[in-house]
């Protein structure tokens, strides 16, 4: 809760109240007996938030991509582009330090639709193509092993992963204790961001986010 002596009128009118689609729109939100804005849709810590759809996050992965989008077009003043550009594995570099960072920033904690990843899949190998001049017939297997580049749900996985361990790392701490909460009392089918760490570790037959907290592994191993 705010107190009174943290909020001035200023600060009231930057805040709004964000009702998911099950709430009731008819209630008043204020604070110091000023209403508060309840718009339909609202920025959080640069991500796109809604109360219409299912996940909250339905803006998010279109305006990540244009956001990439435009990254490279104000990259191919430096050869960013396929044919007379850079060298494919120099492209890869400026792809690396400025591109994946822009379109996978903030995706790591949200939960993302199969529609959403496919989404990423699609304009991310279009892109690794046409930076090495392959028609689009070409196997995504072969766009990505010329550049030794993973899939960015890949990329993706490593983000989630990351945060992930730095829980684990910070000890005592409530997000730690939540993920002990959430990971013994969310099921399979919930949305929790918890449970979807289950999935990923299956997929690299890594040990179980439970395990992995009882036991963190040393950064030797």
């Amino acid at each position: 809760m705010l107190s009174k002596t943290k909020v001035t009128d200023k600060n009231v009118s930057k805040i709004t109240v964000l009702v998911d689609r099950y709430g009731r729109d008819s209630h008043d939100w204020s604070i110091n007996g000023e209403l508060l804005d309840t718009p339909v849709n609202a920025v959080h810590l640069g991500i796109q938030r809604d109360k219409l759809s299912r996940s909250g996050t339905k803006d998010v992965v279109p305006c990540r991509i244009q956001l990439a989008r435009q990254t490279v077009y104000s990259l191919m003043g430096a050869g960013l582009y396929g044919l007379n550009g850079v060298n494919p594995k120099v492209s890869l570099h400026l792809i690396r330090c400025y591109v994946i960072p822009r379109l996978l920033y903030g995706l790591e904690v949200i939960l993302l639709s199969k529609t959403d990843i496919s989404y990423l899949s699609t304009y991310f190998i279009k892109f690794l193509k046409r930076i090495q001049h392959l028609p689009d017939r070409t196997a995504n297997a072969a766009a990505y092993l010329l550049l030794g580049q993973i899939p960015i749900e890949a990329e993706l996985h490593k983000r989630t992963l990351g945060i992930f361990r730095n829980i684990i790392d910070n000890k005592n701490s409530v997000e730690r204790e939540l993920a002990f909460r959430q990971l013994a009392m969310k099921t399979e089918s919930s949305n929790s961001w918890f449970r979807e760490l289950v999935t990923i570790t299956d997929l690299y037959d890594l040990p179980s986010p439970y395990d992995l907290l009882n036991h963190p592994p040393s950064k030797a191993s």
